[in-house]
């Protein structure tokens, strides 16, 4: 899977140029999650990082990202933040982590029956 930045996300703000931020580590292999139908890893300004997989949707990244831009701590790093959050809608459910490097990773999956 090539690592590219693409274009942020129309929910997300931006002050300050991504150069600074590592690539996502390449020993996450998210493809390996059961059941994961799709997944995403952006900078913590919401840039995606890495080319969208599967049947995640770039509506689906932006609708989570603005959830966690609404449970506001969530995205800020601390010993005490958010480390993961999952929610369910239907048939799928969107589990979001805020990785060690600031990244924030999102993963599809389907819910077993």
């Amino acid at each position: 899977m090539s690592e590219a930045k693409t274009s942020p996300l129309p929910t997300a703000s931006h002050t300050a140029p991504l150069s600074h931020l590592p690539a996502p580590p390449s020993t996450i292999d998210l493809d390996s999650i059961p059941n994961q139908i799709g997944h995403a890893v952006l900078s913590p300004d919401g840039t995606l990082l890495r080319h969208l997989t599967g049947s995640l949707s770039e509506k689906d990244v932006a609708i989570v990202f603005r959830m966690m831009l609404e449970v506001g701590t969530a995205l800020k790093p601390s010993e005490e933040g958010l480390k993961r959050v999952t929610v369910g809608f239907g048939r799928v459910s969107y589990a979001v982590s805020v990785g060690a490097d600031g990244c924030i990773y999102i993963v599809k999956k389907r819910i077993s029956a």
